[in-house]
């Protein structure tokens, strides 16, 4: 869906800056750095900037979730309108019809009156 997907990139662009904001939070030729072989070990802060960035992007998917909800439920509203529309419109031609029938018979009755 479209809200689902303007939240999608920003969410991978994030994911991808993960292990490279990671790389950079260790000192250069750092043992841990070295022996772990590209799985790092975070500092405090970076956990907790990682762990709010996480949050807020589940907070941004949910929100896209929810505008695709209120987008579903606004379509199947104008498909409901659309369709008492097409009742309406339809109602409306057969009161005409009727009115025009019944204009007929009337004449037909006179004519038969007077003839």
């Amino acid at each position: 869906t479209p809200a689902r997907a303007a939240a999608l990139p920003a969410a991978e662009a994030a994911a991808a800056l993960l292990p490279q904001a990671a790389d950079q939070d260790q000192p250069k030729g750092s043992a841990t750095a070295m022996s772990t072989a590209g799985t790092t070990a975070m500092s405090p802060h970076l956990q907790a900037h990682l762990s709010s960035m996480d949050y807020h992007l589940k907070e941004l998917l949910a929100k896209a979730i929810e505008a695709e909800a209120r987008t579903e439920e606004t379509r199947k509203n104008v498909q409901l309108a659309r369709a008492e529309l097409e009742l309406a419109e339809a109602n409306l031609l057969r009161a005409e019809a009727q009115s025009v029938q019944a204009q007929i018979e009337k004449e037909l009755d006179q004519g038969r009156d007077d003839g």
